[in-house]
């Protein structure tokens, strides 16, 4: 008994550790960049063990709506993992997109006993965070005597913001809130611009200044309601006038107060974006 007990006490306090984390919220993550961090971090452990480890991409930028801490220690952990019992010394690393999705691909001779990590040990942490995650993931032997671990991913669902203020740097101040987030941030300074991207790229929210230039913004809302594309998706009004049942009035499905803070920016968005709303 005295001999099972650390491990499960190890295993208990990841589980712990994992549930703390798990209320936080999805981050839009790039993943070769993530993978390029975590392949650098473990360039110590990788020089000490002689072993060389090198990334293929076989795709261009690929996002994923992800908790972003938990999945760069998954790799953290099922590299050191392949790294510290490579047969061959060499791991290989792929980044591929594939029929049924994102795929991460981990290579390298492991030994013929498979139970060579133990409870608490970074395989079974790492198989903790994927299975926490939601992730699908497979270790398959390949004929050449290899071994590869893959981890299934589904690409990033983003939304299209379209943020129309004459002023530039509260575009600027939106992108950067929204940034390492599943939202693609376009800008627009007037009506004109408004309608025109309206059109181009079909916004899933817009958020809506009042003091514009030439039109005011519930002219805007009024011309973008009533346009050949009739966009109906939901409008937050941004404003420095504090006149929300007004917003409502006029038809936008949201309101927000300048200036306007990173939380209530995000609570807005998901409350518009919501299924139920």
């Amino acid at each position: 008994a005295s001999a099972t007990a650390p491990d499960s006490t190890a295993v208990a306090r990841v589980r712990r550790e994992l549930s703390r984390l798990a209320n936080t919220q999805a981050q839009d993550v790039e993943l070769r960049r993530l993978l390029e961090e975590v392949v650098r971090g473990l360039a110590p452990l990788a020089k000490s063990c002689g072993v060389q480890v090198a990334l293929h991409t076989e795709c261009g930028p690929l996002r994923v709506a992800a908790k972003r801490v938990l999945l760069r220690q998954a790799y953290l952990n099922l590299l050191s993992y392949a790294i510290e019992n490579s047969q061959d010394r060499l791991v290989d690393i792929t980044l591929a997109e594939r029929d049924d999705g994102i795929h991460v691909e981990i290579t390298t001779q492991l030994p013929a006993q498979t139970n060579v990590s133990p409870e608490g040990g970074p395989l079974a942490v790492a198989t903790e965070i994927i299975e926490a995650l939601g992730l699908g993931w497979e270790r398959t032997p390949n004929e050449d005597g290899r071994t590869t671990v893959v981890v299934h991913l589904d690409r990033a669902q983003q939304k299209v913001v379209l943020v129309v203020d004459d002023h530039e740097g509260v575009i600027a101040l939106m992108r950067r809130y929204l940034r390492n987030r599943p939202y693609v941030v376009h800008g627009a300074s007037d009506a004109e611009e408004a309608a025109r991207l309206v059109a181009e790229v079909q916004p899933d929210v817009i958020i809506l200044d009042i003091m514009l230039p030439y039109q005011d913004g519930w002219e805007v809302l009024e011309s973008i309601r009533s346009s050949r594309t009739a966009c109906q998706k939901p409008v937050i009004v941004c404003s420095i006038i504090n006149d929300p049942q007004l917003a409502k009035a006029m038809g936008a499905a949201a309101f927000l107060l300048k200036p306007v803070d990173r939380a209530g920016l995000l609570q807005a968005l998901e409350a518009v974006l919501s299924p139920e709303t």
